[in-house]
C-alpha cells in the first residue's frame, strides 16, 4: 500500500490541511497548541478515565462496537482475503481510537469530550458491514435493534433538552442540559432591553460563551466579551484578542451587559462580581432571565455611557439553609436562609412557591457570613439571615419549589435559583 504513489498524494493534502492551523500558532505564541497540548491536561494518571471506556461501548451499542474493534483487529493481519481497503480502514480507524483510549487516563478527564473518537469510528464503520456479513443472523439483528435504540435515545434525549417542559424535569439533577438552555428566552429579553435603551447600544457577553451563543442567536458576530477564567480554560482569550473582541473595560456609549452566573463556580461567584466591578464600575440592578427553576439563569444590566464611580455593588447572593435539597417535609415548615447585597445590601426577602409568593420573610437575623465571604461588603452584616414559615398542609402533597425574591436598597428585585421539596 505505501508503494502506491496515490497514497502518499493523499498523505500530502492532509498535511498540507494543517498548515493554516501551524502558521496561526506561529503568529500568536503557539497559544492554541499550548492550551490543547499542555495547558488543559494535568498529564498525570487518572484512574477516572476507565470511565470512558465504560460508557464509550454504551454510546456506540456493545455489537456494533465489537464489530468496529473486530475491524480495527483485522487491519493489522496481512493476507488471509483481507483486501487492502480494508486493511486501510481498520488500522487508520483503529490507531486514532486506541490513541484517544490510552490518552483519557492522563488528560483532563473533568471535560473530556465523547466525540473525539469520532473519526476513528467513521473509518472503523467503513468496512464493518464486511464483518457483519460473516455473522449469524440474529446476531446481526441483534446488533440493528440495539443500533436503532441507541439512536432513539440519544435523540430522544436531544428532544427532551430542546423541550422546556421535559427539560425542567432534570433540573437540579446532574443530567441537566444546562448548555442547551434559556438561549432563546435570553435573546428575547436582550431584544426588549436594547429597544428601550439609545440608539447606538452594545451587547457585552461576560464570556465567550455567552457572547457565541447571543452572536448566533442576534446575527451579531461582533459582541464583545470581558476577560474572564473560562475564556482562558478554554483557549479563546488569543482568539477573542485576535479578533478584537476582548473588551479592555473603558467605554464611550451605553451597553448591555450579560452575565451567566450559571457559569461560575457559586464560592466563586462574588470574586467573580468585585472582578467584573473593576472592570466597568459600580452594576446596576440586573434584570433576571430565568429557565427551568433557575437552573439557567442570566442577568442583564444597563451600563451607562460613563463609568459610575463609587463603591462595587453587586447582584445579591442568597442560600436556603431549609429546606433541604429534595427535603420531604410535613405540617409546619420552618424556612431558614441568608441573603445579601454588597454596597447597598437588602431591603427584605420574598417567600416563592412554585412561582407565587407567599409573603416576606422576617429579614435580619444575626448570622455571620463573613468567614465564607471575608471580601463582601454588605452594610448589614452580620445581620443577613432570614426565616419564614410554610403551612404545607395548604400544598397538594407531591413535588414543589422554593423559591427566593430580593429585593435591594437600590430598587433592585432579583430571584433567585429554585430549589425542590416535597410534601408529604
Amino acid at each position: 500500500m505505501l508503494a502506491d504513489p496515490r497514497v502518499w498524494v493523499a498523505l500530502a493534502v492532509g498535511v498540507l490541511a494543517w498548515l493554516p492551523l501551524l502558521a496561526w500558532n506561529a503568529d500568536n505564541h503557539d497559544a492554541g497548541l499550548k492550551f490543547q497540548v499542555v495547558e488543559r491536561h494535568p498529564w498525570t494518571f487518572e484512574w477516572n478515565g476507565l470511565w470512558f471506556l465504560v460508557i464509550q461501548p454504551m454510546l456506540v451499542t456493545p455489537i456494533l462496537c465489537m464489530a468496529m474493534w473486530k475491524v480495527a483487529l483485522a487491519g493489522t493481519r496481512s493476507g488471509g482475503g483481507t483486501r487492502v481497503q480494508w486493511r486501510y480502514f481498520g488500522l487508520v480507524g483503529g490507531v486514532s481510537t486506541l490513541g484517544i483510549f490510552l490518552l483519557v487516563f492522563f488528560t483532563d478527564v473533568a471535560r473530556i469530550s465523547f466525540h473525539w473518537p469520532l473519526p476513528g469510528y467513521l473509518a472503523l464503520l467503513v468496512a464493518v458491514p464486511v464483518v457483519l456479513n460473516g455473522w449469524p443472523r440474529w446476531l446481526r439483528r441483534t446488533g440493528w435493534w440495539l443500533a436503532g435504540a441507541g439512536m432513539v435515545l440519544a435523540f430522544g434525549y436531544y428532544l427532551m433538552a430542546s423541550t422546556p417542559s421535559l427539560r425542567e424535569q432534570l433540573a437540579g439533577s446532574k443530567y441537566y442540559p444546562r448548555n442547551f438552555a434559556g438561549w432563546q428566552p435570553l435573546a428575547a429579553a436582550v431584544r426588549e432591553e436594547l429597544q428601550q435603551m439609545p440608539a447606538g447600544t452594545r451587547v457585552l457577553a461576560g464570556n465567550f460563551k455567552v457572547g457565541a451563543e447571543l452572536g448566533f442567536q442576534l446575527g451579531d458576530g461582533d459582541i464583545e466579551v470581558l476577560p474572564h477564567p473560562l475564556n482562558d480554560k478554554h483557549g479563546r482569550t488569543a482568539q477573542l484578542a485576535q479578533w478584537d473582541l476582548l473588551h479592555a473595560g473603558t467605554r464611550a456609549a451605553p451597553m448591555l451587559l450579560v452575565l451567566s452566573p450559571s457559569d461560575q463556580r457559586y464560592r466563586d461567584l462574588l470574586a467573580r462580581y468585585h472582578a467584573i466591578c473593576e472592570q466597568v464600575g459600580p452594576l446596576p440592578a440586573p434584570r433576571v432571565v430565568s429557565s427551568d427553576h433557575g437552573f439557567q439563569r442570566f442577568l442583564l444590566l444597563r451600563l451607562p455611557p460613563q463609568r459610575a464611580s463609587g463603591a462595587c455593588v453587586t447582584p445579591a447572593m442568597a442560600w436556603l439553609d431549609a429546606p433541604a435539597n429534595g427535603e420531604k417535609v410535613s405540617g409546619t415548615l420552618a424556612i431558614r436562609g441568608w441573603a445579601f447585597k454588597d454596597g447597598v445590601g437588602l431591603a427584605g426577602v420574598e417567600v416563592l412557591v412554585d412561582g407565587r409568593s407567599i409573603g416576606s420573610a422576617r429579614y435580619g437575623r444575626v448570622f455571620d457570613v463573613r468567614q465564607t465571604w471575608p471580601d463582601s461588603t454588605d452594610p448589614q452584616h452580620p445581620a443577613v439571615g432570614f426565616d419564614a414559615t410554610l403551612d404545607t398542609s395548604t400544598l397538594a402533597p407531591g413535588r414543589h419549589w422554593m423559591g427566593l425574591r430580593l429585593h435591594g436598597h437600590d430598587g433592585s428585585v432579583e430571584e433567585w435559583q429554585e430549589q425542590p421539596f416535597e410534601v408529604r
